[in-house]
């Protein structure tokens, strides 16, 4: 959570969902839109291009600390429908399938620095919780940059003999922009690795971000325990 606010996106997940033609006109008159998509453009262009990178260099990515406990289900948001093809056989594959009857810890990481940081928060969970059948670990990796994520896709052999096999299932490559979902997930830097830990219904129960303390490693691992045991008694 950032403060008071948790993590996500308000509405549930659809697969591939595309608006509709009469929903882009009504967005597209919308006022109260228009008011937004403003902003957001004011904010985009008042950043520099090594804005992410400078922030990480001098003042860490750690802006904000992961809870120290589930966030409870009625005050959870979303996990936003992400697509990616898969590791194994380069099928399309979106998170929101993937999530069903599973307990998920999803990672993002577009760099070599976010890898680092992803590391630092899921090896306990991992190691405790790899053969259960009801988890999994969600990798995405994602690649924004057109020619960044084609360099990154002409090395998927390569990347198959880096990524134990029993991972390869759930590991995406994934070119979907994160433009308007980065604010609302708390993923405001490109440099930094984000760690979600999302139920059966989608919903984003903790997160982490940057380097991991010894207690944020030490949370992630007891509340997917925890989540993982109430989806086992139907109380997720």
């Amino acid at each position: 959570m950032i403060g008071r606010r948790a993590l996500g996106v308000k509405a549930p997940p659809v697969r591939g969902y595309k608006p509709t033609r009469e929903e882009w006109q009504k967005n597209l008159v919308s006022p109260s839109r228009r008011l937004n998509e403003r902003k957001h453009l004011v904010k985009e262009v008042s950043k520099g291009y090594f804005h992410d990178y400078n922030e990480l260099r001098h003042e860490g990515g750690k802006a904000w600390l992961a809870p120290s406990t589930l966030i409870r289900p009625d005050l959870a948001r979303y996990f936003p429908d992400i697509e990616g093809v898969r590791l194994t056989d380069k099928a399309v594959t979106h998170t929101t399938d993937l999530f069903k009857n599973k307990v998920s810890v999803v990672v993002f990481s577009s760099f070599q620095s976010s890898e680092e940081h992803i590391n630092s928060f899921v090896r306990p969970t991992l190691s405790d919780l790899s053969a259960d059948p009801s988890f999994q670990y969600v990798y995405i990796n994602l690649q924004e940059n057109p020619l960044k994520g084609f360099l990154v896709t002409m090395f998927l052999s390569s990347l198959r003999q880096k990524i134990p096999k029993e991972q390869q299932a759930s590991y995406l490559l994934s070119h979907q922009s994160l433009e308007y979902l980065r604010e609302p997930m708390g993923m405001t830097n490109k440099h930094v690795g984000y760690v979600f830990l999302v139920d059966d219904q989608c919903r984003i129960r903790w997160a982490g971000c940057d380097w991991a303390t010894p207690v944020e490693e030490e949370s992630l691992r007891k509340c997917a325990h925890v989540l993982l045991d109430r989806l086992k008694s139907g109380a997720a």
